[in-house]
């Protein structure tokens, strides 16, 4: 399971009509992610694919209003990275002619076990994994970070990372050499929960101390910048 642990920190929308398999299908989402959006038609589910911009796009073919690969098109205009599952019923074939240009990581068809759809979850943490360079990234200095475990490598010590320390830090990577305001990380850190700059600055002085000697620079009345160093 320690592939699927990668997705503690991620969010993910699912958007499925049938509300007996969603029942089952969220119980496991929500043990796995962060955060869990469902809707029950394309059009709602393009909604919270705007608001929230998820990790994972969960999406049954045939839905109400806009189905599951209309959705996946509008998507795929300006974003193409986002993987996608798309999950089918056994006379889909047809539509799925459509679907060819449209990135779609991985196909289940219904009726599908648990195993299968926790396999589908796990090859997607890997290509995610693999897409930032593997599961350990060097980051210069003699200092590695290893996502799966969730620690920093420095002097053969492994720094493992708190809940929000994870989050902040795999920010700071997706987002690095880049400035980011306190706003933008209290809302990345802490959601919809009463994140303040005092807490932030608190996370940040741990996480600094993990890191070490990689520094997070501090930008004056506006934010941190994070870079790795060569």
């Amino acid at each position: 399971m320690e592939y699927i642990d990668y997705f503690e920190t991620k969010n993910v929308l699912y958007v499925e009509d049938d509300e007996n398999i969603a029942r089952e299908i969220c119980e496991i989402l929500n043990l796995l992610f962060s955060k869990v959006d469902y809707a029950t038609n394309g059009r709602d589910g393009l909604e919270l694919y705007y608001a929230n911009k998820p990790d994972l796009l969960i999406l049954d073919i045939r839905m109400p209003v806009i189905d599951g690969l209309d959705m996946l098109k509008e998507i795929r205009q300006n974003d193409y990275n986002t993987p996608a599952i798309m999950i089918t019923a056994h006379d889909d074939r047809n539509s799925l002619k459509r679907a060819v240009e449209l990135n779609i990581f991985r196909y289940l068809s219904k009726p599908f076990a648990r195993n299968e759809f926790l396999d589908a979850l796990k090859e997607v943490a890997k290509f995610l994994i693999s897409q930032m360079g593997g599961s350990e990234i060097n980051l210069g200095l003699d200092t590695s970070y290893n996502s799966i475990k969730k620690c920093i490598i420095s002097n053969q010590k492994c720094e493992i990372l708190s809940k929000k320390e994870f989050i902040l830090f795999e920010y700071f990577l997706k987002n690095r050499d880049k400035i980011l305001t306190f706003d933008e990380l209290i809302l990345e850190i802490y959601g919809y929960e009463s994140g303040s700059k005092d807490s932030l600055k608190t996370l940040i002085k741990e996480l600094r101390k993990k890191i070490a000697p990689l520094e997070i620079e501090n930008v004056f009345a506006v934010g941190y910048k994070f870079q790795t160093k060569s």
